[in-house]
């Protein structure tokens, strides 16, 4: 949880040592896919799945951590988008209650 909740802080830490912060997200990336390497074992899925594989990958790891970090190089003070990383997944599904079906009780 340290390790998570610390990408804020470090993020702004390094983005304001004048790194650029789409360099700064490569950087974490990388050391993270270095530390992930020996647990992952890596299986070629079938052609079908490829094409939507690399869709998600690009636009979940890439397209986030992109404008997370350009975010953070934008504002002034982080309190506000650590607060709202963690509000969007109660956010996410307050709405889908709503457009699913409200009437439903859990």
């Amino acid at each position: 949880m340290f390790l998570l909740g610390s990408a804020y802080p470090t993020a702004k830490l390094g983005i304001n040592a004048s790194m650029p912060p789409i360099l700064f997200g490569a950087m974490r990336m990388g050391i993270v896919f270095i530390c992930l390497i020996p647990f992952c074992k890596i299986h070629i899925p079938n052609k079908k799945y490829l094409l939507p594989l690399i869709a998600f990958s690009l636009s979940m790891g890439v397209g986030v951590n992109l404008f997370l970090y350009l975010s953070v190089e934008a504002s002034s003070i982080i309190s506000p988008l650590v607060i709202g990383a963690q509000l969007s997944i109660p956010l996410a599904i307050i709405l889908s209650s709503i457009f699913i079906g409200g009437n439903n009780k859990l």
